[in-house]
This record gives structure tokens, sequence and C-alpha cells, in this order.
């Protein structure tokens, strides 16, 4: 398998806030969203457009409907060690 890409779009973004609070970022993608993702000196810099934005476990009963909104556009840098990304890539055969 090859190595994941270190810069491009991603399908998906989470990560641990401080106070171990999982959120995520995902583009909404029938709405025109995006998300690119760079990844440099132990940071990911993330830039999107028209994502869903949530605070805690989308899938736990304990979080709240209101924390989870629809963001114009954001950017932000994480540092990688708290971060999972879901890549968006072909391979050429």
């Amino acid at each position: 398998m090859a190595e994941p890409p270190v810069d491009g779009r991603a399908d998906l973004i989470a990560w641990e806030a401080p106070s171990d609070i999982p959120m995520s970022l995902a583009p909404i993608p029938d709405r025109g969203g995006s998300l690119t993702i760079r990844v440099e000196d132990g940071a990911v810099h993330v830039h999107g457009k028209v994502c869903r934005y949530v605070i805690g476990d989308p899938k736990h009963p304990m979080t709240r409907t209101d924390t989870e909104k629809v963001l114009a556009e954001i950017h932000m840098t994480l540092p990688l060690l708290r971060c999972q990304i879901t890549w968006k890539y072909l391979e050429a055969q």
C-alpha cells in the first residue's frame, strides 16, 4: 500500500480538542463543499468550504444536536499527533 499524500482533498478530518473532546469536519459534496489538507512540520493545515462541523461523537447519544453546524468556510491548523485524516485520492495503475 502506498503512503498517503501529505496534501490534497480529504473526506474527513477528526481530532481531539483540549479536554479530549472529539471533533470532526467533513465536506458536504452535494452543496459544493470541499476539504483540503496540507501536512507540514508536524501540523495539519485545513481549508474547508461548506463543511459539517461536529463537536463530540455524532453517534453518541449524549452529543447535543446544537453541536453540529454547517460552516461556509474555515481555515485552521491542528497538531498532527491529535488528528485522523481520511484522504480522498486515486492511485494510477
